[in-house]
């Protein structure tokens, strides 16, 4: 995989592993050979570039929103075939990888961590638009005993490019808001709903919104048929932080003007 990587940007960085590899953009784990530090890289092929003007542009926007919880974009280099971003590393692993939660108190710390980076978002008048387990890292998820969420949350892949609301759906199918699936643009709503499915999945081991294809899915979302926490979730988890549960249905709501009002209002159901 890591063979894919351009050479102008294997004689800068060490590629250590592939994150991801996918036609539109591919991501690695690796090190800047000068000053050893530890980088994201994602790196998009001239076909499916958003540009290094729209790039450098974004990520200088970027760096004025603070948060523990968002990755920290560092720059935009130019190659020949393209463009490349890099970011500061955080080692974890993902909702996906993680499994269920062990723990609900737990992943309620994780919860509001995440709510408070998508208010520093939306604050800043952007929109994440795919919070997904895949974009949701947990920073010290370093083999626990018996697996689940043990760590910090960290937002990942946060950066919002202009040809991403250009007419074309992006995003995780089992995540994304009905009415994103109905042409809406990404909005602080549908966000929530993302970030409300996500805990879903942490807390259930599963997707709330399941189906044999991405029609089957998506009707679903359309619907909001999908099974209640109450029997989704055993008992012990989901008593042992109510609020959560609580968050995680009013984030999912069919329709957006049902979900919290902001991210900031949302924390307030984690203390009921």
């Amino acid at each position: 995989m890591t063979s894919a990587v351009p050479p102008e940007l294997r004689a800068r960085f060490e590629v250590v592993e592939a994150l991801s590899v996918a036609p539109r953009a591919a991501v690695f784990r690796a090190v800047e050979r000068t000053t050893g530090h530890v980088c994201g890289l994602k790196f998009y092929p001239a076909e499916a570039s958003p540009g290094k003007d729209e790039l450098h542009a974004a990520v200088e926007r970027s760096q004025a929103i603070r948060s523990p919880s968002l990755v920290a974009y560092r720059e935009v280099i130019a190659y020949a075939g393209g463009a490349a971003l890099v970011w500061g590393y955080r080692p974890g692993r993902n909702l996906e990888q993680a499994g269920p939660a062990e723990s609900a108190g737990r992943l309620t710390a994780c919860a509001r961590e995440l709510l408070e980076a998508l208010e520093a978002l939306h604050q800043a008048g952007w929109c994440h638009g795919d919070v997904s387990p895949a974009n949701v890292l947990l920073e010290d998820a370093l083999d626990p005993p018996a697996g689940g969420v043990t760590g910090h949350a960290v937002l990942l892949d946060w950066l919002p490019l202009p040809w991403q609301t250009r007419g074309r759906l992006f995003g995780t199918i089992h995540t994304l808001a009905p009415e994103r699936l109905e042409g809406a643009p990404p909005s602080p709503a549908g966000d929530l709903y993302g970030l409300g499915a996500s805990l879903y999945y942490a807390l259930a081991g599963r997707h709330a919104f399941t189906g044999e294809s991405e029609a089957e899915i998506a009707a679903r979302h359309l619907s909001g048929d999908y099974e209640p926490l109450a029997s989704a979730v055993p008992a012990r988890p989901r008593e042992a932080a109510p609020g959560l549960a609580a968050l995680v249905e009013r984030c999912l709501a069919r329709r957006a003007e049902d979900r919290p009002a902001s991210a900031r209002e949302a924390i307030a159901f984690l203390a009921k």
